[in-house]
């Protein structure tokens, strides 16, 4: 995983694409401007995903998502 600016050709060409905010969890990207990107390693989402997940539970002590 980076975090870092990516050129459009970079992004274009990235295995996989994930937008993260406050009130998002790891937003797959599919496409961009209209043409399709990333999609090229689902497990690999899959596993970052779940992990962003675990660490928000574990510091927040919430048991799921949409605790209150």
């Amino acid at each position: 995983v980076f975090e870092r600016p990516f050129t459009l050709k970079e992004l274009m060409e990235a295995d996989e694409i994930i937008v993260t905010s406050s009130s998002n969890f790891c937003l797959h990207a599919d496409h961009i401007d209209g043409l399709p990107a990333g999609g090229k390693d689902p497990a690999a989402l899959k596993a970052i995903q779940d992990e962003v997940i675990r660490e928000y539970l574990a510091y927040t002590g919430k048991s799921g998502l949409f605790d209150t």
